[in-house]
């Protein structure tokens, strides 16, 4: 049994697990079990999504950006009783800080577990987006999709949500129009936020996908024609474009004068497809299923902290939301922290959003999804003349 794991020496403890380039698939097993024991977890600046996401007991962890009080919290933690995991990178682990973690746990009277991790020499046998580090905006809840998507290239994904999405101030309007779905012709849901706000509202009304039966259902984009099929739902028709032309251009030209459209979206949307459905003879209802607001501090320190210590190759946006409430995040720092880095948007709205911030887009692909845009991402690396990625920088 793993000294860290053990509970019944008075001694507290303290494991410091070598965690290779930051991937999560360049862990030993040794240390992936003790990093899903941790309770608190210290890790280094641009380490990878899915690898903090190996630590499921966790109730706090901390960014290691070098600060001084660091290691006496850590180790006042420790002498406390809870299980505290040191996550080092490359020759961090090799030398550079073990000695002085060494000392310190010497003097506290602390029990200390090495584990040593995989090289970065390991790298170079994925993909064209080997070792780059990959800075993910998405709302915490929809990352791990983007992120597996970049891993599977050989990329360190890093996530750094800047937005999160909650129901709406006023639920009335949203509980209404739901409960009085059998009385409309067509639904229009235009992202898989949308679908997830119809769900719960049909829950806490008591319903199921049955009252859509003689609706039809429409989806702007794949994704949330997918998660449509998750509640059941089929719908009947989908946009491959992600934006409201695409819809438009499947819907016929003229409606019935007075047919009733219920479309739910975000609070903040472009008004096209309201205002050509009502020009093409439709009664059109526009509710807000859910909100769009800045996530706590604590969920994107840390990848802010990789875009100041120059340890990002590349961001990426997937919606004009995420570049808009990364410039709140970012204020003043926007175009300091992004000279130099690939930026890479879904379409041509996000990709706007992006050059009304004076950000120039590196990569925006045809098709406006995410096995799209990472495909996309990974040409432009390729054709680009070799450079070290910042994994080879990060020490």
């Amino acid at each position: 049994m793993d000294q860290l794991e053990s509970h019944s020496s008075p001694l507290g403890h303290l494991a410091v697990v070598g965690a290779g380039p930051g991937a999560h698939d360049l862990i030993t097993v040794r240390g992936r079990r003790l990093l899903r024991a941790a309770q608190l977890l210290l890790h280094p600046v641009g380490c990878g999504a899915a690898l903090l996401g190996e630590a499921p007991a966790l109730t706090e962890r901390w960014c290691d950006e070098g600060q001084p009080e660091l290691l006496q919290r850590a180790l006042a933690a420790a002498q406390a009783g809870r299980r505290v995991v040191w996550l080092l990178t490359g020759e961090a682990i090799d030398g550079g800080r073990l000695p002085a973690l060494r000392a310190a746990c010497a003097a506290a009277s602390l029990r200390l577990t090495v584990v040593p991790g995989v090289g970065v020499a390991a790298l170079g046998s994925g993909g064209p987006l080997e070792g780059r580090r990959i800075l993910v905006t998405r709302a915490r809840h929809q990352a791990a999709e983007t992120c597996a998507l970049l891993e599977d290239r050989g990329a360190l994904a890093l996530t750094m949500p800047t937005l999160a999405v909650v129901p709406p101030p006023d639920p009335a309007p949203l509980l209404s129009a739901v409960g009085a779905l059998g009385s409309y012709q067509r639904l229009i849901l235009t992202s898989a936020n949308a679908v997830t706000a119809l769900a719960q509202t049909l829950e806490q009304l008591g319903l199921d996908a049955r009252v859509l039966a003689g609706v039809e259902v429409c989806a702007v984009g794949p994704a949330t024609a997918a998660r449509l099929q998750q509640l059941g739902v089929r719908a009947d028709r989908v946009a491959t474009d992600h934006r409201a032309e695409g819809l438009l251009a499947l819907l016929p030209a003229t409606l019935v004068r007075g047919e009733r459209v219920l479309l739910l979206r975000a609070a903040r949307a472009r008004e096209l497809l309201p205002d050509t459905l009502r020009l093409r003879g439709a009664q059109v209802d526009v509710v807000t299923a859910y909100v769009t607001t800045l996530p706590p501090p604590e969920q994107w320190q840390a990848g802010l902290a990789a875009l100041r210590a120059r340890q990002v190759d590349a961001v990426l946006f997937t919606s004009a939301s995420t570049v808009e409430h990364f410039s709140r995040i970012v204020g003043a720092e926007l175009s300091a922290l992004l000279t130099g880095l690939t930026v890479a948007a879904i379409g041509p709205l996000t990709a706007a959003a992006c050059r009304a911030l004076g950000l120039r887009v590196a990569v925006s692909p045809p098709s406006f999804t995410l096995p799209a845009l990472v495909g996309a991402l990974e040409q432009h690396f390729t054709a680009c003349e070799p450079t070290a990625p910042s994994v080879a920088r990060a020490h």
